[in-house]
């Protein structure tokens, strides 16, 4: 009951926080059985955050024990529906929990509850797949033993991705993974459990390798290069998620040509602060943008009063809580708490000075701050194509070539599609 009463509150905070949020193979997530999650950690608090709301039911979780030592941390991590788990070197007493929280967790499978099991105990910002303890075997198969093996518990790998996990309305995207049915195992389980437990972890960490690229040195410029292919293509919205995927290709035979135009061509874009959408075939302005312009009396207001709150919890993140696992969800809370408190000032200052003002501030800045986020694509946008325009007056010989390097640089790529190809 309490999932419910706070998960429209919550999931109205997620779509406030990121600027877009994309899920990819959630047919898994239809399925009525009992699912232990697979994650990696790249954002502390807001992973598990982002993820009930992707999941839409009673997610339950674990975190390290040492998070839940503080009475008011551990009262709402509870209330998160967290469980506690401790490292083997935390003492006999730490591992006695850990008994505890194992069995609470088959009980939760038992009743179809997903339960996400995080492989890094703290959150950090890989980009390669994390490692895999046994301890996600090790429920999977006590949940099952216990129906002798109809119970056909799943365990999913999933990854999540933040183009930027410090940055505020950054972009989110979630991959699940092929679900692994651990009653395959059962056999070998019965057999040898240790082997089972070895061979079902082995399978999760192959899960994970295929949703994560091979990390090269050229992959910075293959991403740019995968996204400036996708603008070609209708609808590259929908494809332009997986450029971090596909990064994992072989690199052509002719890398270093291409990677000698490309360089050139992306010196360019930096050089005059150009987007690679202005030079594609099939770029369009809008006419509906140029409303923007006129839009701006109600975006300023909006942009200066979520900068006003945004500056002291960037500043308290960053001078408190730099190297901490906790940045990105300290400074989201911190932000909240100075909107609220700049808000609660400006509309007291208001209904002082009248009912009528204070009602108007009271309304108006919400209001107008969600206005400003909404507007925010549209106005980078609009000044995108501005920059092109003048641009395009004052180096006319210089716009005809950049556009003839792309053409040459997406010929390129049609000649060896397989490394970008969508």
């Amino acid at each position: 009951m309490l999932h419910y009463l706070l998960y429209y509150p919550l999931r109205l905070l997620m779509h406030l926080y990121f600027g877009k949020m994309t899920a990819f193979g959630t047919g898994v997530l239809k399925a009525d059985r009992p699912r232990l999650f697979a994650a990696n950690h790249p954002n502390s608090l807001l992973d598990a955050l982002a993820l009930s709301v992707l999941i839409r039911q009673p997610v339950y979780f674990l975190v390290p024990g040492g998070m839940m030592r503080h009475p008011v941390a551990r009262f709402f991590l509870t209330l998160l529906h967290a469980l506690p788990i401790y490292p083997p070197e935390s003492g006999r007493q730490a591992l006695l929990k850990n008994k505890a929280t194992f069995e609470r967790c088959r009980d939760l499978l038992m009743e179809h509850k997903p339960i996400i099991m995080f492989c890094e105990a703290w959150s950090r910002h890989p980009t390669q797949a994390p490692p895999v303890s046994k301890g996600i075997a090790k429920i999977a198969f006590s949940a099952e033993e216990i129906f002798d093996f109809k119970l056909d518990v799943q365990v999913i790998p999933l990854r999540l991705h933040y183009a930027d996990p410090q940055r505020f309305r950054t972009r989110l995207a979630v991959w699940f993974g092929q679900p692994l049915r651990v009653r395959h195992f059962e056999q070998i389980y019965k057999d040898y459990p240790a082997r089972a437990v070895r061979q079902l972890t082995a399978h999760i960490r192959e899960g994970f390798s295929a949703l994560f690229p091979a990390a090269t040195a050229a992959a910075p410029l293959l991403g740019r290069l995968v996204q400036m292919k996708v603008a070609d293509i209708p609808a590259a919205a929908t494809y332009s998620e997986h450029h971090e995927l596909l990064q994992g290709q072989p690199l052509p035979d002719d890398w270093p040509v291409l990677q000698k135009k490309a360089g050139r061509y992306f010196a360019y874009l930096d050089h005059f602060r150009l987007s690679d959408a202005c030079f594609s075939d099939r770029y369009y302005f809008p006419t509906l943008y140029y409303l923007s312009l006129y839009l701006v009396p109600l975006y300023l207001p909006g942009y200066i009063f979520n900068e006003l709150a945004a500056l002291p919890a960037r500043l308290i993140a960053t001078h408190f809580f730099a190297n901490t696992r906790f940045y990105a969800s300290v400074k989201m809370i911190a932000g909240m708490a100075t909107y609220a408190l700049l808000w609660g000032v400006a509309a007291a200052f208001a209904f002082s000075q009248g009912a009528d003002r204070g009602f108007v501030t009271l309304t108006g800045i919400p209001l107008l701050s969600y206005l400003s986020l909404r507007l925010t694509p549209m106005m980078e946008r609009t000044a995108d194509h501005i920059r092109f325009v003048l641009f395009g007056r004052k180096h006319a010989h210089l716009r005809i070539k950049i556009a003839k390097l792309r053409r040459k640089l997406l010929a390129l790529m049609q000649e060896q599609a397989e490394v970008v190809e969508v």
